[in-house]
């Protein structure tokens, strides 16, 4: 997941605005995680870019997530909601045959960039 717009909010607010919502997206997306009751894990990659990791879900319950995460990381009820923030998120799925951390990365790259091209704020699997 990569938030859309988060560089204005370091550029135009500072950085500590930009922590404050760093934190606040990773609280949001804890949530969404432990309302859908599914273990799961999630990481701050860098900058702006998150990775949640889940397993032994299927194609309808990732996409339930999917959009849950973007209503919750796109809907902001304080300052920043001009800066119309968003997420596009990029999902890679993989079974038990061996793929390295790396390309899983390279394919969820793929697939959020495709998801910022069509317009941003939504998802795209690779």
């Amino acid at each position: 997941m990569d938030l859309d717009g988060f560089k204005k909010i370091n550029d135009q607010l500072g950085h500590e605005a930009g922590d404050f919502v760093l934190k606040e997206v990773s609280l949001r997306i804890e949530n969404v995680i432990q309302q859908s009751t599914l273990n799961g894990a999630v990481f701050r990659l860098g900058g702006d870019e998150f990775i949640v990791n889940l397993s032994n879900i299927n194609k309808e319950t990732i996409e339930d997530i999917a959009n849950a995460l973007i209503r919750n990381l796109s809907s902001w009820d304080f300052h920043i909601k001009d800066f119309r923030l968003s997420v596009s998120i990029g999902i890679v799925t993989y079974s038990r045959e061996k793929q390295s951390l790396d390309d899983l990365l390279k394919k969820a790259d793929n697939a959020l960039y495709r998801a910022k091209a069509s317009g941003k704020n939504t998802y795209r699997y690779f």
